[in-house]
């Protein structure tokens, strides 16, 4: 896979999959977007990791639950790298409990966090991902979404949503010749 000169922006990428996916890409020869939310440190650290290899990257703050904070990383990157032609939307978060224990606030964080998160980040870049000539949209959901887990009512119904968002996407994105 050559990515040479396409550049990608990861949502919750200081750490785990986000990371991984973001030091993978780097090797492949992509222009790296670091997005954390809180956890800078990691997120630089990730960054070194990846300039260290030869790799280029920088690091991307923002709240992926606030829309103009998505739009101001928008801008960071394109000054720094252009228009972006792979976004993943990793960043997500659990709150386990039953249902019966489970409060309003655990069910919206997780909803804020992993859906509406989903949703700014895929408003805030789809125009370039559409535009691109091998645009990506990726979503990182889990088998969760599908036949649920017990404890995981809100985290179920999450990835549940991004399933159902990235197949419609698929369907309105497939004329452009970009792919979600």
């Amino acid at each position: 896979m050559n990515l040479e000169n396409r550049t990608c922006v990861i949502t919750g990428a200081s750490r785990g999959i986000g990371r991984g996916i973001a030091e993978e890409l780097a090797g492949e020869g992509a222009n790296v977007a670091v997005n954390y939310r809180s956890s800078e440190s990691e997120a630089n650290d990730v960054v070194e990791t990846i300039r260290d290899a030869g790799g280029t990257a920088i690091t991307a703050q923002a709240d992926v639950t606030d829309f103009s904070a998505i739009k101001s990383m928008r801008d960071r990157v394109h000054d720094e790298f252009g228009s972006v032609d792979i976004l993943i939307n990793n960043a997500g978060i659990t709150k386990d409990t039953t249902f019966e224990k489970m409060t309003p606030d655990q069910w919206k964080s997780v909803i804020d966090v992993n859906l509406n998160g989903t949703f700014n980040a895929t408003k805030v870049f789809f125009s370039d991902i559409k535009s691109s000539d091998q645009g990506r949209l990726i979503n990182i959901s889990s088998i969760v979404g599908k036949q649920g887990n017990f404890g995981q009512a809100n985290y179920a119904t999450s990835k549940s949503g991004i399933f159902g968002f990235t197949r419609t996407l698929a369907l309105e994105l497939a004329s452009s010749g970009s792919t979600a």
